[in-house]
């Protein structure tokens, strides 16, 4: 990938979205290296929580979850592609959100 004005640098950028974690990675010619959430740890619980005014991922999504239920989306992995209005998607997926 290549970072805004700079030359490319021949590495590739991993994204492991999981259910309940997710993980960032740079493969470079020497190696994979993890890339630690703010948290310093090599995983992020994978959730987010919508404010009022900001967006809490991860970390502090997760403590978020119980003072703001409704505006908190646990394992979105499920949700990529998906259109709410589908039948599918709300017999499928709305049963098992987790709060």
């Amino acid at each position: 990938f290549t970072i805004a004005g700079s030359a490319p640098t021949g590495a590739v950028l991993g994204i492991d979205l999981g259910s309940d974690n997710s993980v960032v990675a740079i493969a470079r010619r020497k190696g994979v290296d993890i890339v630690s959430n703010e948290g310093s740890q090599r995983s992020t619980p994978s959730i987010i929580s919508f404010g009022h005014e900001q967006r809490f991922i991860g970390e502090q999504g997760l403590s978020q979850r119980m003072s703001n239920v409704k505006n908190t989306v646990t394992s979105p992995k499920s949700l990529v592609g998906r259109f709410f209005q589908d039948e599918d998607f709300k017999r499928d997926v709305l049963p098992r959100a987790k709060y």
